[in-house]
């Protein structure tokens, strides 16, 4: 679904995500711009003060690092191949199972839902009419050895995912207890053919 926005180079996304585990609450917003091979420009307001206090620009072989409060700006080296990272990192914060593994044969379960397991054992759930994923659970060990039962849902606009719920119960064996984890991200997308190029000057 996002196959055509990404490859044009040319494209705004802002995500704005809320999340609860167990009894913290967080919240992120990520605002990032790509325009052509070699520019980019982004900002992050996150719980830690050093992400709340920074943007970048990339642009071609070189990096400006801008503090929020005025006190420091760096500029930085650059290389392709970390600007390549940082659009797919920033530009793609929405989990995509389809992305890794072998998949099983689809089975149909109704007139337009169709399931398929993952080699992992995690299933998949896909509406033919609307041409999406809606549905995604998989079970697997966190580095503890903790059992966690995990889903993800998505909602669509315009044939892009407009939100994605995170739902988690990890079965701690440390604390005997359950702990659930939500974690729910939208996003607003548009074309940056029209982002100031004077942002991008280093």
């Amino acid at each position: 679904m996002l196959g055509s926005l990404f490859a044009t180079d040319t494209f705004e996304i802002q995500y704005t995500t809320n999340g609860t585990a167990y009894v913290i609450k967080f919240n992120t917003t990520t605002y990032f711009v790509s325009k052509g091979k070699e520019q980019c420009y982004y900002e992050q307001s996150m719980d830690p003060d050093y992400l709340k206090k920074t943007r970048n620009v990339i642009n071609g072989d070189q990096r400006k690092l801008i503090f929020f409060d005025g006190t420091d700006v760096r500029i930085l080296p650059n290389e392709q191949s970390y600007t390549d990272s940082i659009r797919n990192v920033l530009g793609k914060q929405f989990t995509n199972p389809l992305d890794s593994l072998e998949w099983e044969e689809p089975v149909q379960i109704d007139d337009s839902i169709f399931s398929v397991v993952r080699s992992d054992g995690g299933t998949l759930y896909y509406n033919s009419n609307k041409k999406s994923w809606e549905l995604f659970t998989v079970q697997y060990l966190n580095e503890d050895g903790d059992t966690i039962d995990a889903e993800y849902r998505c909602e669509y606009e315009n044939g892009l995912i407009k939100k994605q719920t995170f739902n988690a119960i990890t079965h701690s064996t440390e604390l005997g207890k359950d702990i659930t984890t939500t974690v729910i991200t939208t996003a607003a997308y548009r074309s940056a053919i029209n982002f100031p190029d004077g942002l991008f000057k280093i």
